[in-house]
């Protein structure tokens, strides 16, 4: 799950650049990449405030809450949404801290490291198919539509993430 949802989130991130050409000029592209590495970072420093939460909850409510500041961007549709949309790495430290708390959890020293082989090959073919899939509505519709659909999945895996909680909290 965790490779889908970081499949999704690379590739949301890329097409992006796309949707924001079509609203902003290119030169303040640049400044919206510098605000959503600014509250990236800043999620990463909230983590230690927030450790004392359960983590797969961490996870569920950073990436809703990521899902969220994305719709709420792609149905203005305006010049402001590259800016607000720059807020979703707000919940990026955090979901990213929460999976890989989770991940550590999970699985003893000696199977880490294959886990952590086998995570990244699967990664990178899911984003690979994730990013042509993606690529295609982007060309043959429109780049907001690929970021409607991702953003769709990222909900039904933040959802997924719920019901993991559920059966995990058991």
């Amino acid at each position: 799950m965790t490779i889908l949802d970081s499949s999704i989130l690379l590739n949301m991130y890329r097409i992006e650049a796309l949707y924001f050409a079509m609203l902003i000029p290119l030169y303040l592209i640049n400044v919206v990449r510098i605000i959503t590495h600014t509250a990236g970072c800043f999620s990463f420093w909230l983590m230690p405030l927030l450790r004392k939460i359960n983590f797969l909850q961490l996870l569920f409510y950073s990436r809703i809450g990521m899902a969220f500041i994305r719709i709420f961007g792609l149905m203005l549709n305006n010049a402001l949404t590259p800016f607000i949309t720059a807020f979703t790495n707000l919940g990026y430290g955090i979901g990213v801290t929460a999976q890989t708390t989770l991940q550590q959890k999970e699985y003893n020293k000696g199977l880490r490291a294959t886990m952590e082989s086998l995570s990244g090959l699967l990664q990178g073919i899911f984003i690979s198919i994730a990013g042509y899939l993606l690529g295609l509505v982007a060309d043959y519709y429109s780049p907001q539509n690929a970021l409607w659909i991702a953003v769709i999945l990222q909900i039904v895996i933040a959802v997924l993430y719920k019901n993991l909680f559920k059966v995990y909290k058991k």
